[in-house]
């Protein structure tokens, strides 16, 4: 697809589609984002607590959450975030979500030329012996990939 292709990709790429553009999607960092997020929040009268979740409780239609169970106390709350590592199936039991499954990966950052473009590619590849990978390449504001 012509003009679809970021500059930096070599010449046996092959772009398939294209999922957004600069004004429709964007890519942050994930630790800085959620750290932001969380200043954020405590600017404004948050309070971060760190626990096991051990339930949440709402109103009698489990339509709001008010509030949640830490380590055995608890706690009003006007809303709440629940930020779970391991075990996000344990919220279904609580609140009315879709099941959420994790998939085990690695990342690897690099400092890449601080000229890319900040396009991500979804890459599909077939190495020589048949097996299909299916890295991710998130070029950042930052210098890194």
């Amino acid at each position: 697809m012509p003009g679809m292709m970021p500059a930096w990709l070599g010449e046996r790429v092959l772009v398939q589609s294209k999922l957004g553009q600069q004004a429709t999607t964007a890519e942050m960092h994930p630790a800085r984002f959620t750290e932001a997020m969380l200043q954020a929040a405590i600017a404004i009268g948050a309070q971060l607590r760190i626990g096991c979740v051990t339930d949440v409780f709402g109103d009698p239609w489990r339509t709001k959450a008010l509030g949640v169970e830490v380590d055995g106390v608890a706690l009003k709350a006007d809303a709440i975030v629940l930020a779970m590592d391991h075990g996000p199936m344990a919220a279904c039991k609580w609140l009315p979500l879709p099941a959420v499954y994790g998939f085990k990966g690695n990342s690897v950052v690099y400092q890449s030329d601080s000229r890319a473009s900040a396009d991500a590619v979804f890459v599909k590849l077939t190495a020589a012996d048949g097996a299909a990978h299916t890295p991710e390449v998130f070029p950042r504001a930052d210098g890194t990939t």
